[in-house]
């Protein structure tokens, strides 16, 4: 049924839950993982030497997340890593599309309906727009 499973991480406690909750259905479908970073496009007004600084810094941060998440999975799990320039839900759009993933997995910011829609958060964008099933996964604590 899954053969690609594209999960959406930020190193957050909650992306860390849904990367589990994605591992978890990827060893029972036997199917591949992909973790994807995305960070905020660096304004290139910066200046050269600013910009490349600040580029720097996002990809060492995004790297240090998808390597700590990638650590934190089940050695059996398949996990590959995506890391891209640009607003979240675009980015696990476009990894979703060049990949042929089946479903895609994401942690719940545990906002209220007005405060997603007002804020346009990734899961409401990946809902409307994704081609795939989409699965956002609320902790406990969030849940009760």
């Amino acid at each position: 049924m899954f053969a690609t499973i594209v999960v959406g991480v930020d190193g957050t406690e909650r992306s860390e839950y849904a990367a589990h909750v994605a591992a978890d259905i990827a060893q029972k479908y036997d199917a591949t993982l992909i973790l994807v970073y995305a960070y905020d496009p660096v304004p290139r007004y910066l200046g050269t030497s600013l910009y490349e600084e600040a580029v720097a810094r996002a990809i060492a941060h995004g790297e240090e997340v998808l390597e700590q998440t990638t650590s934190r999975l089940p050695p059996s799990v398949q996990a590959e890593q995506e890391l891209l320039e640009g607003p979240p839900a675009a980015a696990i759009l476009r990894v979703v599309e060049a990949r042929r993933a089946d479903l895609v997995v994401i942690g719940s910011r545990g906002l209220g309906e007005i405060a997603a829609l007002a804020l346009g958060s990734v899961g409401h964008k990946l809902i409307q727009q994704s081609p795939v099933p989409v699965l956002i996964v609320k902790q406990a604590e969030e849940a009760g």
